[in-house]
């Protein structure tokens, strides 16, 4: 008698746990004191949310110019903390001609042999926030996050927020969302 009940007792335990709510992680914008200055140009555009690897997910920024002149864009990742994350890749577009779009993504692996992909190979990036660094004048980015589906799904884009420098960050969910696909049988 006494081991059913225990038994009972610890089985309802874990179902309590297992129901209760997992706390959220929020992402609060990197103060700019602790950020440090762009090596060129200015910052032009600010990400509210951007995730690494560590997020099943591939960050993707692409940015274009119209400019009579080539321009250069960088990208650079922070932390919840506002931290500098560390990068491996090339973090600095070469000088691009007007029209020509460059995209930074945080894996290269789904898009290899393109010309326009700069490879962004980050450390450590559970969550955090981003921003775009240029020197041009006439400039449009966007940015969405590759969610990868899982075992024969396909993935899925997820919003980061991306606004112009100045203007106030979006309010977005402290998760990121389901795969929209239900998931595949076995």
């Amino acid at each position: 008698m006494r081991v059913g009940g225990a038994v009972a007792a610890i089985a309802m335990w874990t179902a309590s746990v297992a129901a209760a709510p997992r706390p959220t992680a929020t992402v609060a914008p990197a103060p700019p004191s602790s950020a440090p200055s762009p090596a060129f140009g200015r910052v032009i555009y600010r990400a509210a949310r951007v995730g690494g690897f560590e997020q099943t997910g591939v960050t993707m920024i692409a940015c274009r110019h119209r400019d009579p002149v080539r321009r250069r864009f960088a990208v650079q990742f922070f932390d919840r903390a506002g931290r500098a994350v560390a990068s491996f890749g090339a973090t600095t577009s070469p000088p691009t001609p007007a029209g020509r779009k460059v995209l930074f993504v945080t894996d290269g692996t789904p898009f290899r042999r393109r010309g326009d992909v700069l490879n962004v190979r980050l450390g450590h990036l559970s969550l955090g926030t981003a921003r775009v660094v240029s020197d041009a004048r006439v400039v449009r980015c966007v940015g969405k996050m590759r969610m990868d589906g899982g075992l024969r799904t396909p993935s899925y884009r997820e919003e980061i927020g991306l606004v112009r420098a100045g203007a106030p960050p979006p309010e977005l969910p402290a998760t990121w969302k389901a795969p929209p696909y239900a998931a595949p049988r076995r």
